[in-house]
C-alpha cells in the first residue's frame, strides 16, 4: 500500500525529527541531504502511460530504469503497476551495458538474461515503448523491516524530456514542483503500526495521487 502527501518544507524538516526517533534510516542517507535519485521512463508513441494517470484509471503501470546518483554499481529496470492505493512493483538488476542497449532500443538484450522478470519486461518494452523523460530528485528515506514499512521524502524534484542520458554528469532539467514543497511517501504490506502512525500523524492533509512522471512531461500536458 502506498499513500502519498505534499507538504510544506517545514512540515516535512518535522517529519523526519519524528522519524528519527522510530525508524532507522536508509543506509545510503545518513546525512541531512539524503541521496539523489534519477529514473528514465519509458512510454509509448501515444504515450499510453501519461494517458491512463491523465485520465485517472484505477490500474496503471510504468516502466522506469533507475539509478543513484551517478553510479553505475546499482541499475534496476523497474514496473510499478499500481491499483488505486495497491502497487506491486518488479525489480530486475540489469548492467551499463545492458542499460545502454535499452536505452537504443535493443530490447533483445533482456532474452539474454536467465532471470524470470527479464522476459516480462522484453513483452512489455517491445509493445512499442521508448525512453521518454528522466526525473530526479533528493531522497530521504526511513525504513523498517515489519511488514516493509518505508516512508520516504522527495524534493528538489526536477525533469527533463530532452538529453535522455541517466548517467550525464548534469541535466537540463525544469523544476516540478516549487522548491519548498517536498512528496512524502508512506509505503508498506498489510498494515501500518501504531506507532508509525502516532509519528506521521502531522500529515494532517489529504492524500495526493502526485506523479513525478506525469508531472515532469510538461510537454505532454502542455500539448497534446
Amino acid at each position: 500500500t502506498e499513500h502519498k502527501y505534499i507538504l510544506s518544507w517545514q512540515e516535512a524538516l518535522l517529519l523526519q525529527k519524528n522519524l528519527d526517533t522510530v525508524m532507522s534510516r536508509d543506509v545510503h542517507c545518513m546525512d541531512g541531504e539524503g541521496y539523489e535519485v534519477r529514473s528514465l521512463y519509458f512510454d509509448t508513441l501515444c504515450d499510453r502511460s501519461c494517458a491512463e494517470k491523465e485520465d485517472g484509471l484505477l490500474e496503471h503501470e510504468k516502466i522506469r530504469i533507475r539509478i543513484y546518483g551517478l553510479s553505475d554499481s546499482v541499475i534496476k529496470l523497474e514496473s510499478k503497476k499500481k491499483w488505486g492505493e495497491m502497487q506491486r512493483k518488479i525489480t530486475l538488476p540489469i548492467t551499463y551495458s545492458v542499460y545502454q542497449a535499452l536505452c537504443r532500443g535493443d530490447y533483445g538484450v533482456l532474452l539474454d538474461m536467465k532471470e524470470q522478470d527479464a522476459l516480462y519486461f522484453y513483452h512489455k518494452l517491445s509493445s512499442g515503448m521508448m525512453p521518454k523523460s528522466i526525473v530526479q530528485y533528493n531522497r530521504m528515506s526511513f525504513c523498517i523491516p515489519t511488514n516493509n514499512i518505508r516512508i520516504t521524502l522527495d524534493s528538489r524534484i526536477r525533469a527533463t524530456e530532452g538529453g535522455l542520458d541517466l548517467f550525464a554528469p548534469s541535466l537540463h532539467t525544469h523544476p516540478v514542483l516549487p522548491e519548498n514543497l517536498v512528496i512524502a511517501e508512506v509505503k508498506y504490506n498489510h498494515f501500518l503500526l501504531g506507532y508509525i502512525k502516532d509519528a506521521v500523524s502531522l500529515m494532517n492533509r489529504s492524500e495526493n495521487s502526485f506523479s513525478k512522471y506525469f508531472e515532469g512531461r510538461s510537454f505532454y500536458r502542455r500539448f497534446i
